[in-house]
């Protein structure tokens, strides 16, 4: 949801070479996927000016959470590589800036607090939780940006 945004304000225009760009990545860990997307950024003109690389694997970190209310150990392991396999990918590109967001399945969890730790200790991102209200509205945005074309 959050990539679909990012991919409609890229096609709005182009920045010349002379103005400054930033590369920076986003994360977005749901329920059953983790997604990558790198791009240029313009604060300039607030938008993305060139996509760079985008990747989604699965998880399945919401694994029995709804269940248990607990994201499950090899859960949490299989989404610690993801992320490790990403931050290799962000260090190629040298990204400036890491926006990293959890939706559903970390915010339901009781355990969410160790597994942001966790990955906060061991790889060095820090994971947003995201409100229901903010990713239902992401959610709204990427399929009305799909539609709208």
């Amino acid at each position: 949801f959050l990539l679909q945004e990012l991919d409609k304000q890229a096609t709005q225009g182009y920045l010349s070479q002379e103005n400054h760009y930033e590369t920076k990545a986003v994360i977005d860990i749901g329920t059953n996927s983790c997604r990558l997307y790198i791009a240029e950024w313009s604060p300039k003109e607030h938008k993305i000016i060139k996509h760079l690389y985008q990747e989604v694997q699965i998880v399945q970190l919401g694994e029995k959470v709804n269940e248990t209310k607990f994201l499950q150990e090899s859960a949490i392991k299989r989404t610690l590589d993801c992320l490790i396999h990403y931050q290799n990918i962000i260090k190629q590109y040298a990204c400036s800036t890491i926006y990293c967001f959890a939706t559903s399945a970390t915010r339901d969890a009781h355990n969410r607090e160790y597994f942001i730790q966790k990955v906060l200790k061991n790889i060095g991102i820090q994971i947003h939780c995201i409100p229901g209200e903010t990713e239902a509205e992401y959610n709204f945005r990427g399929v009305s940006l799909a539609i709208d074309g």
